[in-house]
């Protein structure tokens, strides 16, 4: 079943930590991270277990050669601002998308989508497991439903296009919000003078320079990343004119 909407919206790098008691890490739920060795977010999920998720922009960045243990590890540290009872479980891409089926019902093999079959959301705000859980449980009682009347072929048809037409509007309303969500997110970097749009515009650039070899265009790309980032360093000193403008 096709899935329709925008996909690859940005490219992602997770880093699944975790950290002893000793490790000293201010009460939230997520955590913004802007200096020069990392832009990215993170997820608390216990006191002692965190998810990282750090943008990156193939294929001028690869798993291979920006992102090994060792450069992440130096990442983390700069998160948590100590490499002491840390330790990372593990370092995996992904790609963020915003894709609901075209369908959820399939007659030609009697299947049925929910959760994640059915829609995938950016992580700005929980709706991927939340609207899951919702199609399962709208589905079940109609099931239910079906099973104690009779298992007719005709009433099971209706009751399923029913929960197509129930959930699948609920999936484009959460998606778009997830959207909007992860777009506000993104309004936070300007405020550290960093635009989120250059380093696309950067990558089809780079796309055009074909007559140059891929390892060339990777490290302009990288060095670009490091001189546009570098100014994040003004905010540990809170008397810095540029720390005191954001």
């Amino acid at each position: 079943i096709p899935m329709d909407g925008q996909e690859g919206i940005q490219h992602l790098i997770n880093v699944h930590i975790r950290a002893n008691d000793d490790v000293n890490v201010p009460s939230a739920m997520l955590y913004a991270i802007w200096n020069p060795q990392l832009v990215g977010m993170m997820v608390r999920h216990s006191p002692q277990e965190y998810i990282l998720q750090i943008p990156y922009f193939p294929p001028y960045q690869t798993m291979e050669r920006n992102f090994t243990l060792e450069q992440v590890q130096t990442m983390v540290e700069a998160a948590f601002g100590t490499a002491q009872g840390i330790s990372i479980e593990s370092i995996r891409p992904w790609t963020m998308s915003s894709l609901i089926a075209r369908r959820y019902v399939s007659k030609n093999v009697g299947g049925v989508l929910v959760g994640d079959a059915a829609h995938v959301f950016p992580p700005a705000g929980g709706f991927g497991m939340n609207t899951g859980l919702q199609d399962v449980h709208n589905l079940a009682w109609r099931l239910s439903l079906w099973h104690k009347h009779g298992h007719q072929a005709e009433q099971l048809e209706s009751l399923l296009s029913q929960y197509e037409s129930e959930r699948r509007p609920v999936a484009q309303r959460n998606a778009a919000l997830s959207v909007r969500n992860y777009r506000r997110i993104l309004e936070l970097t300007k405020a550290c003078y960093l635009n989120d749009e250059h380093p696309s515009l950067l990558v089809r650039l780079l796309d055009q320079m074909t007559l140059l070899p891929l390892s060339t265009r990777q490290t302009i790309f990288q060095n670009l990343l490091e001189t546009a980032t570098f100014p994040l360093s003004a905010l540990k000193n809170p008397s810095n004119p540029h720390a005191r403008l954001v």
